[in-house]
């Protein structure tokens, strides 16, 4: 078992690959969540907030109506546009959600502190592993 500081083991190309792909997907997972989490938003309120002839006076079209259900005595409708428009609305604000993450200081130290500690980990951990199995560079 050698003792003191042990010699630099640099990763491998794939293997820096793979750990810039646990903060990416990690990164890409809250925004889709964000993202996912608004169309939804904007689905329900459009739902409840705007009925079929207010979308055919905005749209001058007849309303493609994909359900139509009521609810406490009021008729609700889920029209083609308003998917098309609370899904515009969602990427829109997951682009936006996305250039905030990258430049807000606070935001990236937060995410540092989450992931940092879990990389240095799986590292600490490759080390003692190919120490013990013996290929460990010396």
């Amino acid at each position: 078992m050698p003792i003191g500081e042990p010699a630099p083991d640099p990763l491998s190309m794939r293997q820096r690959l793979n750990v810039g792909l646990i903060v990416i997907f990690g990164q890409a997972l809250q925004i889709t969540l964000v993202v996912v989490s608004l169309m939804v938003f904007f689905v329900a309120f459009g739902v409840l907030a705007i009925p079929a002839d207010t979308v055919a006076s905005w749209t001058g079209l007849d309303p493609n109506i994909w359900l139509e259900f009521e609810l406490s005595g009021r008729e609700l409708v889920l029209t083609e546009a308003l998917v098309r428009v609370s899904v515009f609305l969602g990427a829109f604000a997951g682009m936006y959600f996305t250039v905030v993450l990258s430049t807000d200081d606070t935001y990236r130290n937060e995410f540092a502190d989450d992931v940092g500690p879990e990389i240095r980990q799986a590292l600490a951990v490759r080390e003692a592993y190919r120490l013990r199995r013996g290929t460990y560079p010396t």
